[in-house]
């Protein structure tokens, strides 16, 4: 009976330490899931900033400077937002 509580204490003790170490490799849950959020809100901003980039060179070949200004301006909020 004693060996089957050492043996249970001695794999508690590793699991323990291992938690340990993955936490202060890979952080908590909420810096995991800050990480996660702040890569997609980059992603969606790229996305973004390319489509007013397509939309800028049209309008550029339109000949429509007060639009390309507002799309300019709109891209510029963007890129501040970080």
């Amino acid at each position: 009976m004693i060996s089957l509580i050492h043996q249970t204490n001695y794999l508690l003790d590793r699991y323990l330490q291992s938690l340990e170490q993955h936490f202060a490799e890979k952080g908590g849950i909420r810096e995991r899931m800050h990480r996660t959020r702040n890569v997609r809100k980059n992603e969606q901003r790229e996305k973004a900033l390319a489509l007013l980039r397509e939309i800028y060179r049209e309008l550029a070949g339109l000949n429509q400077p007060p639009l390309m200004e507002k799309v300019v301006k709109t891209a510029e909020i963007l890129k501040n937002n970080r």
